[in-house]
């Protein structure tokens, strides 16, 4: 009887451990090691000065060839994981949008600004950012107002402020991390009742 309900715990167990351990390891590591990313933040911020609503969007270059991507933004404070959404921020008039980025390997180059209509401009934040690589911007706060020129967004800047604004790679872990922790949870809860 022992040795058949060993048996059969592990069978039903084996599975379930060979994914929730490893997923509890990486969790682990991506606490430990997620702090490096810290040494190389930066900020920036930028005031709606307007009587509009707009949606900010940070954009940076990559490279040598000025491939444009998302800026990785984290919280603006403590405990700093990086953030779900990375674009399309909603500012109010009179609101001031501030973040955190990581300018490790991605240069902030621009600040993509649209309006109600869907209308959409830039604020060039780096006009040459592919060279020095890697910098923080000798300007990194900034103040939308009626008198503000925006300057048209090339293709590529638009590709990357519209490309995909939620950070799709942080909901896997969560997704399948925190069931199997339940799973868990409830597996203990349930052996432990069996006990008594």
């Amino acid at each position: 009887m022992t040795i058949r309900y060993s048996l059969r715990t592990l069978v039903l167990f084996l599975p379930f451990a060979l994914v929730y351990y490893p997923c509890v390891a990486l969790g682990g590591l991506l606490i430990l090691f997620g702090i490096a990313p810290l040494a190389f933040l930066a900020s920036g911020s930028l005031e709606n000065a307007t009587d509009r609503t707009v949606w900010v969007t940070p954009v940076g270059t990559v490279g040598p060839q000025g491939d444009r991507h998302l800026l990785p933004l984290y919280r603006p404070s403590w405990p700093m994981f990086i953030k779900a959404q990375q674009g399309h921020f909603r500012v109010e008039p009179g609101e001031t949008f501030e973040f955190v980025y990581d300018m490790d390997d991605i240069n902030f180059s621009e600040l993509v600004i649209e309006d109600e209509n869907g209308g959409m401009g830039q604020i060039v934040v780096n006009p040459t950012p592919t060279t020095p690589q890697y910098i923080v911007p000798a300007q990194t706060d900034y103040v939308l107002d009626n008198q503000t020129a925006l300057k048209p967004v090339p293709a590529k800047v638009a590709a990357a402020a519209r490309g995909g604004t939620w950070n799709g790679q942080l909901w896997w872990m969560y997704a399948v991390c925190v069931p199997l922790a339940l799973f868990e949870l409830l597996r203990q809860l349930y052996l432990a009742s069996r006990r008594k």
